[in-house]
């Protein structure tokens, strides 16, 4: 079973701001909100969405960092920006969480801007990404829909601009401290991960009603009559109780998962997947899931540069839980969470 992944997502830089900005690209077509009506524009227009309003005044200080502060105005406008495709950032749970991630996104962008870095792919990045944020919202929303929800929310394109450069901006200077990793040297230490599997398998789970042995015992079973000549995507087909083993139309696939890096999956899977024999039907595999019977189809490596650009983003990634989880907390004065104005 696979370990979710967002590897292998498109990207205009290396980081794990550039996978933000994809997901919230991905996310804006599948928003609740509906386009709107012929008429005058409410300011409430948008069904569902409400403009966040803080208690504290515009230009009180929320945050306050080595170098600059953050305003209840900005954090505000920020928030608003953040609905337009993930929800949760309404709920003031959430909002010490979102603080501090606009803190460290405005600190990234300020230090590329002083080292001069730019998104790998031009310094026109942000402002091609931001119109691509704007196109998909005005094909979900419609044109009136898509003014009706940025008056709702107080925000106007230029705004939209600006956060979309200020996660660009993070973005490269995360792509630009990756650079500094030892990429190939990551390769060789996790060259198995990046294998590409294709397997056949049969999931058999534990509980409800049924006892470790009993599964183990059905997995077993299985597995010989796969050996003995039956169908492997029949038997498959027929047991497993992999819900990935069901299309959206409702047929199955045989239990099949095509080029599957080896590192996605959950480790005692992963390594059965690389040692088994091509084509033999191993001993069934328990992982947290249940019982699993594997064949595998195929193991392609992947040489170095077909994954380099992975290894940046995972080096970025890591860059950035560093600065979030380490750094941040140095440089970080005082931080004072808002909160809602009162209805």
């Amino acid at each position: 079973m696979k370990n979710t992944s967002a590897d292998r997502v498109r990207r205009f830089g290396a980081g794990i701001v550039a996978l933000f900005l994809v997901v919230a690209l991905g996310a804006c077509g599948g928003k609740g909100s509906a386009p709107q009506s012929e008429g005058p524009a409410q300011e409430e227009a948008a069904p569902g969405v409400k403009r966040i309003e803080l208690a504290e005044a515009p230009d009180a200080v929320v945050a306050r960092y080595d170098g600059g502060v953050v305003t209840a105005g900005d954090f505000q406008e920020y928030l608003n920006f953040r609905q337009l495709f993930d929800p949760l950032s309404a709920d003031q749970t959430f909002w010490g969480t979102l603080l501090d991630e606009y803190v460290g996104l405005t600190l990234l962008a300020e230090r590329a801007d002083a080292g001069g870095v730019v998104p790998t792919s031009g310094p026109e990045a942000p402002k091609e990404a931001a119109q691509s944020f704007i196109r998909s919202l005005k094909d979900h929303l419609g044109e009136k829909g898509y003014a009706d929800e940025l008056k709702a929310l107080g925000l106007t394109e230029a705004a939209i601009e600006r956060y979309i450069g200020l996660f660009a901006k993070a973005d490269a200077y995360l792509a630009h401290e990756a650079g500094r990793t030892d990429l190939k040297a990551r390769y060789e230490a996790q060259k198995d991960d990046y294998t590409l599997t294709t397997v056949r398998h049969i999931l058999i789970r534990v509980g409800e009603g049924r006892s470790d042995a009993e599964a183990r015992k059905l997995a077993a079973e299985l597995a010989e009559r796969a050996r003995q000549g039956e169908d492997f995507a029949g038997l498959a087909d027929r047991y497993s109780e992999d819900p990935g083993n069901t299309n959206p139309d409702g047929s199955k696939n045989g239990g099949l998962y095509a080029d599957v890096p080896a590192g996605q999956w959950v480790e005692p899977f992963k390594r059965a997947v690389l040692s088994q024999p091509i084509g033999a039907v191993g001993d069934p595999v328990k992982t947290d899931y249940g019982y699993h019977v594997i064949r595998v189809e195929k193991r392609t490596p992947q040489p170095f540069e077909a994954v380099k650009e992975e290894l940046a983003a995972r080096a970025a990634q890591e860059a950035y839980r560093r600065f979030m989880d380490e750094e941040l907390k140095q440089v970080l004065k005082e931080r004072h969470v808002p909160t809602p104005k009162a209805s």
